[in-house]
């Protein structure tokens, strides 16, 4: 090979070696961060009575009416870590006449911006037939 030609022909060499060897690097990066709930619409009827659902995560979560202002229903919890069984208390009566009320409740990761808040859907109706 002549002299003139081994200069570029090694950096072509190189790069080549460097663009291989970046190229088919293994990706360390493996985000399988995640937060799930076990339902999207959970019905509840009427006072006194209760629904569950599960939160399933491997981050800490935080659990919000939307909108906040709810007297009917409450939460046994509204925070955790991991998985978790969460408890829904009807605190007041079914609306009459098939009236419905609905909150959501948000379900966030709470030092985990990169994943969505997910949402739950709560529903109240009165589901007795009367005469």
């Amino acid at each position: 090979m002549k002299t003139q030609y081994r200069l570029p022909f090694y950096f072509f060499l190189a790069v080549l070696v460097f663009v291989l060897a970046v190229s088919c690097r293994k990706n360390t990066i493996t985000d399988s961060s995640f937060l799930r709930l076990s339902h999207g619409i959970v019905n509840i009827a009427d006072e006194g009575t209760r629904t569950k659902f599960t939160v399933e995560s491997d981050q800490q979560w935080i659990l919000k009416f939307s909108p906040s202002a709810v007297d009917w229903a409450e939460l046994d919890k509204t925070n955790g870590n991991g998985n978790s069984t969460v408890t829904i208390t009807a605190k007041k009566p079914a609306l009459p006449n098939g009236a419905v009320r609905s909150v959501d409740i948000i379900a966030t990761a709470e030092n985990n911006p990169s994943i969505p808040p997910i949402r739950l859907m709560l529903l109240q109706h009165d589901s007795t037939y009367k005469k």
